[in-house]
């Protein structure tokens, strides 16, 4: 199943494609820079929460190392916020937001393949 990272990955969505990691040693910092997002309560602030860690994830992968604990109930926090919202504009149940997000990557990647074939 796909993340909302995984969309923004591939491209294609309105908002911006590349958000850089976000690091500090201190929690109480990481902790103020999430909860400042997660408090906005914007679409555009959760893509971007979401983005951030998802590259934080991406980037530790490659060292074979995980996110913390706290990066992780944070994405998903901000995950099922944004799948909510979702949820309401697209008018489908927030359990079909994930689906209706791989349908959107699978089509983005098929475009991307194409153009590349061509």
């Amino acid at each position: 199943m796909y993340r909302i990272g995984d969309l923004i990955h591939y491209g294609d969505t309105g908002v911006c494609t590349h958000v850089d990691a976000f690091y500090s040693r201190e929690m109480r910092q990481l902790s103020d820079h999430y909860k400042k997002s997660l408090n906005s309560h914007l679409c555009e602030d959760l893509i971007e929460l979401t983005m951030s860690i998802y590259a934080k994830k991406q980037e530790l992968g490659e060292q074979n190392k995980k996110i913390g604990s706290l990066d992780e109930s944070v994405m998903k926090r901000a995950e099922d916020l944004l799948f909510g919202e979702l949820s309401a504009a697209l008018e489908i149940p927030k359990e079909k937001v994930a689906d209706y997000i791989a349908a959107k990557v699978d089509a983005i990647k098929a475009v991307k393949k194409a153009e590349v074939q061509a």
